[in-house]
């Protein structure tokens, strides 16, 4: 126990020192004599300091004068106190580790890989598609960060995703041989409302596991919402040279333009999705079904490419072979980037300006509007859902509109016609006002 403790100043050594004595202990000793340096040659703070010793080593272990003392006092008297009654100092606070943008991005891969919990696909994995899409949008992202020198997701502000982001990335996409031009300049590009659409998903999964407080980006609009970026049909003359300049790509010209598949879909396409009528297969992208008529130059060249493979071989044996092989090197194509440049050379060889396999499934949907198909008729061809169709294909397609006004003014409809000059000589004007008599 400690008995007595005074403030004593040591001029030789230019500092104040706690001298006094300590308490006989229980084996009868003699009381001990203590002088402990303070660490300060302030008279007024010594005394002070002297006082909370006094005041923490009666409180016991929990006085609120150790935390203060700890700070003040010179590391071995605070110990010597301290140790008189048990005082232990708590265990430092681990220091907060922020998480990173790289965090993030290994947690919403696993969860990429798991089903979805909502909506139409519930209990469905994602689409290989899908994943490889959401890759590309967050290596873009991981680029610009890596720019900015941003590692902490703190970090992201508003700012950043909203304006220093999409300055970025929209001279990215511009940059690129193939960036598609557009006629209308205050229009955000495509690839740039796709990626801030899945940042969105992948920020948004960050809230909801804490590791962020909000969410930095804002939805600019539903990706491929846009019918003028979102489809580019070929021509009527773009169409003949790529023909002519098929060659062994023949087979894969006609699969694109006659179905309408996704490159996705057209790599996975089997020769058990090959009907007498029809060519029938799941969506990788949505899980809907594809059903499209066969049309009679596809069904021609796919039988004479299956008489070349497989001869008279019994069509159960090689029913889950791959339709489209690459000529390159006579197996399936890796993906659907592998198929992009097949189609690219291809139209390298016939002349035409950015060729691209989506472009065949805006010739089928603009051939199926064009010979009379609705809007439901070209969804459940392609898959895919009447109103994203309706915004992609029919109002933006002048040939499409012109046939269904010359439908419209030449067909029977309610009432053939009225007799306008009749009608008009009954009509008078009182005040200015025409009124029916």
């Amino acid at each position: 126990m400690l008995k007595k403790l005074d403030a004593v100043f040591y001029k030789q050594k230019g500092t104040w020192y706690a001298f006094g004595s300590v308490g006989a202990s229980e084996m009868g000793a003699k009381d001990v004599r203590v002088r402990k340096s303070l660490g300060t040659e302030s008279e007024q703070d010594a005394g002070k300091w002297v006082r909370q010793i006094l005041g923490a080593v009666e409180q016991g272990v929990s006085s609120d004068y150790w935390p203060q003392l700890r700070t003040k006092l010179p590391p071995a008297t605070f110990k010597f106190f301290a140790d008189l009654v048990g005082y232990k100092d708590a265990a430092p606070a681990a220091k907060k580790v922020e998480p990173t943008w790289g965090d993030l991005l290994t947690e919403y891969s696993k969860h990429l890989e798991r089903p979805i919990i909502a909506g139409k696909r519930a209990g469905r994995l994602r689409a290989t598609s899908t994943k490889t899409r959401c890759q590309q949008a967050f290596a873009a992202f991981s680029r610009f960060l890596s720019a900015k020198s941003i590692i902490n997701l703190v970090d992201i502000t508003q700012k950043v995703a909203q304006e220093e982001f999409q300055d970025w990335r929209i001279a990215d996409i511009k940059s690129k041989s193939n960036s598609r031009k557009m006629s209308d300049k205050t229009r955000l590009p495509g690839g740039y409302v796709l990626d801030v659409s899945l940042l969105c998903s992948i920020f948004k999964f960050a809230v909801e596991q804490k590791l962020i407080i909000a969410s930095p980006f804002r939805s600019v609009g539903a990706p491929g919402a846009d019918a003028e970026n979102g489809a580019a049909p070929y021509t009527d003359a773009e169409l003949n040279d790529l023909a002519r300049h098929a060659g062994i790509d023949l087979l894969t010209l006609l699969v694109l333009l006659r179905t309408g598949l996704r490159r996705s879909d057209a790599i996975r396409l089997q020769w058990k999705n090959i009907g007498a009528t029809h060519v029938s297969m799941q969506a990788q992208k949505n899980s809907n079904k594809v059903r499209v008529p066969m049309s009679s130059d596809l069904s021609d060249a796919l039988d004479a490419v299956r008489a070349e493979r497989y001869g008279r071989i019994d069509a159960d044996s090689y029913a889950n072979d791959f339709v489209l092989l690459n000529p390159f090197d006579g197996k399936r194509f890796a993906n659907g980037k592998a198929l992009h440049e097949r189609i690219r050379r291809l139209g390298n060889r016939a002349g035409i300006k950015r060729p691209g396999v989506h472009r065949f499934r805006d010739s089928f949907a603009k051939d199926c509007f064009l010979k009379g198909c609705s809007v439901a008729e070209v969804a459940a061809y392609l898959g895919d859902q009447p109103e994203t169709v309706a915004a992609h294909y029919s109002e933006m397609d002048g040939e499409r509109m012109q046939a269904a006004d010359k439908k419209f003014l030449n067909g029977k409809g309610l009432l053939d016609s009225v007799d306008a000059k009749t009608q008009q000589s009954k009509v008078i004007a009182i005040s200015g006002v025409a009124v029916a008599s």
